[in-house]
């Protein structure tokens, strides 16, 4: 019986060590979170135990279960405070260079320039927007590949991902609409934009394909030409009709039905096919797809082409 007592009490002994040393650990073990909370737990475990077990080493366990709420205070007070200011400094002090100028649009008189900027966040990757210039005396603005200056204005509303390509169309000097062609699949971003001495307004809206309202309907095959007619439910959230045209890659089908996934949508002249849709309209409209055809006469899928582009026709090539 006193064998199993003494055994009993070094196993408590053990444990009430083991509380005050994980307790010890948790501390650099904080900014991990997930191992500091592992520590703390396994101490109080030990802590108990060693208490439920009549340990002599009384102040081990007692010294760690205080450090263990020590731990759990500082440790708060570090992911909530602490350490998104130290991620804060860190970023001021090793931020990126400016956003560089990719390309620039100057105004129809020159007194702005609309320069579309590559911002980069390194490895986490970047964004690109437009950016605003304005010159009264002559001032040169900012050179493509080049740091996009101070003083420009930045248009929130033109954000998009990296390196996103802009098409920018003026329709007076303090007017134009930029169009983010194939920003993403079934879907074109346009963003119209009024200046002023204050600085701008804009408003962004976008042409989308609903997916789901979209269906196949059928194909035929006329000497080397594949036709694919399809019915697109397209939808415009922009505040003003849009004009836009509609190309499409069907992968699926390359090498087989077609010789390569290229699709064009003409018009009955064989000119690119221009569609339209009223401000907030939402329709479903008839689409023929036309491509080359490759070694096969059959389609592999009953399904809408997998990549769909939609480009707008510039304000003043609207017909």
């Amino acid at each position: 019986m006193n064998e199993m007592n003494d055994q009993n009490r070094r196993s408590a002994d053990v444990c009430a060590v083991l509380c005050l040393v994980f307790s010890i650990i948790a501390f650099p073990a904080i900014i991990t979170v997930v191992w500091a909370v592992a520590l703390i737990v396994a101490s109080a475990v030990c802590g108990i135990v060693a208490f439920a077990m009549k340990t002599k080493k009384t102040k081990f366990a007692v010294v760690g279960l205080v450090l263990d709420v020590v731990c759990i205070v500082v440790g708060i007070v570090v992911v909530r405070i602490a350490l998104p200011i130290l991620i804060a400094l860190l970023y001021a002090f090793s931020k990126n260079p400016p956003g560089q100028i990719r390309d620039a649009n100057l105004s129809p008189t020159g007194i702005y320039q609309i320069d579309e900027v590559n911002e980069s966040y390194g490895a986490t990757g970047g964004v690109t927007y437009l950016a605003i210039e304005r010159t009264e005396n002559g001032e040169p603005f900012g050179l493509v590949n080049e740091d996009c200056p101070d003083g420009a204005v930045r248009i929130g509303e033109s954000d998009a991902s990296w390196d996103t390509d802009y098409d920018i169309t003026w329709v007076s000097d303090t007017e134009f609409y930029a169009y983010l062609n194939r920003y993403s699949n079934g879907r074109l971003d346009l963003v119209r934009v009024e200046l002023d001495d204050e600085g701008y307004s804009a408003n962004r809206g976008h042409i989308s394909v609903d997916e789901e309202g979209s269906y196949f309907d059928s194909f035929e095959i006329v000497d080397d030409v594949v036709y694919i007619t399809c019915y697109l439910k397209l939808a415009n959230d922009f505040d003003e009709a849009v004009s836009f045209t509609i190309n499409a890659k069907s992968y699926v089908d390359d090498g087989g039905l077609l010789a390569e996934p290229d699709l064009k949508v003409p018009d009955p002249d064989g000119n690119e096919a221009v569609f339209s849709l009223e401000a907030g309209e939402s329709r479903l409209v008839e689409v023929v797809f036309v491509g080359v055809h490759g070694p096969e006469d059959t389609k592999a899928d009953r399904l809408i082409p997998r990549r769909i582009e939609l480009d707008a026709v510039p304000y003043d090539l609207v017909p």
